[in-house]
């Protein structure tokens, strides 16, 4: 795992802890944050451009974010443009919507 400047660390720990909360319930899946001494099943990263996975980034606006299927090495990583500006916070709560 590896952090945007844009959020503290909690804050996207929050973030990502929530969503995997929406996900266990329809599925019955149980997530766990692995230690450091484990190689966790999905891992989360936030990249720029090019980042070895075949999917490069484009920068600012347009894609966000993309995941993987289940699968040997890339499978259920989810890595997020860096490039965005990224906040816990809802367009709601700003008045942006």
């Amino acid at each position: 795992m590896n952090y945007t400047p844009d959020m503290s660390h909690d804050s996207v720990d929050r973030a990502i802890y929530h969503a995997l909360l929406i996900w266990s319930y329809p599925s019955q899946l149980r997530f766990r944050q692995a230690n450091e001494m484990e190689h966790p099943d999905i891992e989360f990263l936030f990249a720029q451009g090019y980042h070895e996975d075949g999917y490069q980034f484009d920068g600012k606006g347009s894609v966000l974010a993309h995941a993987f299927y289940p699968e040997e090495h890339l499978g259920g990583d989810v890595h997020y443009d860096e490039d965005e500006d990224w906040t816990a916070y809802r367009e709601h709560e700003y008045g942006l919507s």
